[in-house]
């Protein structure tokens, strides 16, 4: 009997994570950044990101008045990108944000799957023919095409959506809010999830600018804040910020190349095409929900499993 319940005392327990601040108890907590150079950082950041696609935007006009919108998005995201480098190298001074392999590709697919799957899905709704009287089947439309529109629609989003928009809102944004609240604590990570993805929701204001309407840009604006949630859980899942640059691109192109295939090339009637139903709204429940479940207790060791500490604390 003795040697029984020995065996049994020596059976492996069940595994369970420990907590956020459990795993890093007995290091010494991460520098706070002051709330007032978060706040100069965050504005800067969005003050940058405005002036330079606005004034990249009207140069082109002048310059190139028959320019397809997607290119032009492709330039001005070269100078973006560049401004974007020098938040997080030379005023972060975080060259890992730019570096960092986090947990690996495979824990940033797993945890973006879902994102992935939506992807995948809706770059098919292309192919689906819908005839009166028939049930909808898959096959080959008769009115789509691709061509140079749809390869610009592709680099537009890839350098303007996929990178820099990441860059921006996760790279430099949601890391200077991490900063502030507590990169290695459970309630700063998820306080600053949230609000990065409201303020990628809100950034979106911008495209009342390029002549989209507003029930449109509102839609809009409610559902990528929950997508901004999820982007930024997943960030902090994998800490490699490109697999969010790669979500992103998809997502985008997912809904965009479809409609340039169709011969809605321009940005403004493809959004107004796509994401003018109230419906969209429960976008916003959906990738906030799947966010917060991929922030849960069981999860949250592996957001401090790699580092973005400054690069004076490498």
């Amino acid at each position: 009997m003795n040697e029984q319940n020995n065996k049994m005392t020596d059976m492996p327990q069940q595994w369970e994570a420990p907590s956020m601040e459990e795993s890093t108890r007995g290091n010494t907590p991460a520098a706070r950044t002051s709330a007032l150079k978060t706040i100069i950082i965050i504005i800067s950041t969005i003050a940058g990101y405005l002036g330079i696609s606005r004034l990249g935007g009207t140069i082109l006009a002048h310059v190139a008045p028959g320019m397809n919108q997607y290119a032009m998005m492709a330039v001005v995201a070269i100078p973006l990108m560049i401004f974007y480098g020098c938040m997080i190298l030379f005023v972060m001074k975080k060259k890992k944000v730019l570096t960092s392999k986090g947990n690996g590709i495979g824990e940033g697919l797993m945890a973006g799957m879902f994102m992935l799957v939506v992807s995948v899905l809706g770059s098919l709704n292309i192919f689906v023919i819908q005839e009166e009287g028939k049930m909808p089947h898959y096959g080959i439309p008769h009115d789509i095409s691709f061509g140079v529109g749809s390869v610009w629609c592709l680099i537009g989003i890839a350098l303007s959506a996929g990178i820099c928009e990441e860059l921006m809102c996760r790279g430099i944004i949601l890391n200077a809010l991490r900063d502030c609240f507590g990169r290695d604590t459970t309630k700063g990570t998820m306080i600053s999830v949230v609000i990065s993805g409201f303020i990628f929701g809100c950034m979106h204001f911008v495209n009342l600018l390029a002549g989209v309407s507003f029930q449109t840009v509102l839609i809009q604006v409610v559902s990528v804040c929950g997508v901004g949630i999820y982007l930024g859980a997943v960030y902090c899942r994998c800490g490699n910020i490109k697999i969010t640059m790669l979500l992103h691109f998809l997502m985008d192109a997912a809904v965009l190349v479809p409609q340039s295939m169709r011969g809605t090339a321009a940005l403004t009637d493809a959004l107004d095409e796509t994401m003018n139903s109230p419906i969209k709204f429960i976008t916003f429940f959906i990738y906030a929900g799947i966010g917060l479940f991929l922030m849960r207790k069981s999860m949250r060791p592996l957001m401090f499993s790699y580092s973005l500490e400054n690069d004076s604390e490498s």
